[in-house]
């Protein structure tokens, strides 16, 4: 059984078979106005390599406006690192706790021990899968959504700067996955244009196969991701030319999303000091996980927690380690996480 912690701004329903329920709209806008709990999940090893399993048994400790006070000196007392979560498209609320349990196990077994907490945002469940075309509905109210969240992302960072304290030397980090991101950018651009403090907050801030637009760290009057910075020490971008789903958002938003190119202007070095931003190719990633039966556009879109490669540089990202990527241009100050393939082979 693994526990998580979680964060919700989605409306609860009845309860199921003895367990809360939480569905696709959100909780009016006030102060407070989250549900927070733990969620116990089972059906998985220590190193789970299989994206398909996984079972919700149950919330405990579900209280709205915050954690438990049980639960935060629980949390406070724990050794581990601390890792927000925020999931993309197509996550009910129970797959997104499977989901955070499944990152949290694979982490360990790369060698770094978390306790996560979840922000899950009231996206839908897509019945064919994530498909751009069958469920292009699906996929605009989640982008919706995910953009009406702002407001309580902002709750989430207040939630966050009370823990911080709490945490003493230990670290707290970010990773938001594909729609995620958008959810982060429209909550992090209200924060600043509701004249909240830029108080640091994360060690590690990482970006995967973000459906957010390049432009964002450059975005205007310090919109979107403009002044994320300001929240956090570091800020890596994992993205992919081959991501499927990346390439079907760029028709279907009329958009460059970070997660497939990378930012805009992500030469500029003055703009993106190495030191804080790392921008990681994983277009040639190829080394999956888990069974077949995986569709290949799962692994392209997936590859932070389904390929090796990026599992183990997401870990030592967290770790404070130094890299092991194969190669970094300066001209374009990007990394490239894996050997391009050799023609002919």
């Amino acid at each position: 059984m693994v526990d998580v912690l979680f964060v919700t701004n989605r409306v609860r329903l009845a309860d199921s078979n003895g367990i809360p329920q939480f569905g696709p709209t959100l909780e009016p806008q006030a102060p407070g106005n989250l549900w927070c709990g733990v969620a116990s999940v089972n059906g998985f090893d220590a190193n789970p390599v299989d994206p398909t399993v996984g079972t919700l048994a149950g919330i405990s400790s579900l209280n709205q406006g915050g954690f438990l006070p049980a639960t935060l000196d629980a949390l406070a007392a724990s050794g581990n690192d601390v890792l927000v979560f925020i999931h993309g498209a197509d996550n009910p609320f129970a797959d997104a706790a499977i989901r955070s349990a499944y990152n949290r196990q694979w982490l360990a077994a790369e060698g770094k021990n978390v306790d996560l907490i979840l922000f899950s945002w009231p996206s839908r469940d897509y019945p064919s899968g994530l498909n751009l075309g069958g469920d292009l509905s699906d996929y605009r109210a989640d982008r919706a959504a995910a953009d009406a969240s702002a407001f309580h992302v902002g709750e989430l960072l207040r939630l966050l700067s009370a823990l911080k304290p709490r945490l003493g030397a230990r670290k707290l980090h970010l990773l938001c996955h594909s729609m995620g991101n958008f959810a982060l950018g429209s909550g992090v651009g209200a924060w600043f244009a509701g004249s909240n403090p830029a108080t640091p907050l994360f060690d590690q801030i990482i970006l995967a196969a973000a459906d957010e637009p390049y432009e964002t760290f450059r975005s205007a009057n310090g919109a979107r991701l403009a002044r994320l910075r300001e929240l956090g020490a570091a800020i890596t971008v994992y993205f992919s030319l081959g991501d499927l789903l990346m390439l079907l958002s760029r028709t279907v938003n009329d958009i460059v999303p970070l997660g497939m190119n990378g930012a805009a202007g992500e030469k500029d070095t003055g703009l993106y000091p190495p030191a804080i931003y790392q921008f990681v190719d994983c277009k040639d990633v190829r080394d999956w996980l888990g069974p077949n039966t995986v569709s290949e556009i799962d692994q392209s879109h997936q590859y932070y927690r389904q390929s090796q490669a990026a599992r183990t540089d997401i870990a030592r990202t967290l770790l404070g380690l130094s890299n092991e990527r194969y190669f970094y241009d300066p001209a374009g100050n990007v990394w490239w996480l894996v050997m391009p393939p050799i023609a002919g082979v």
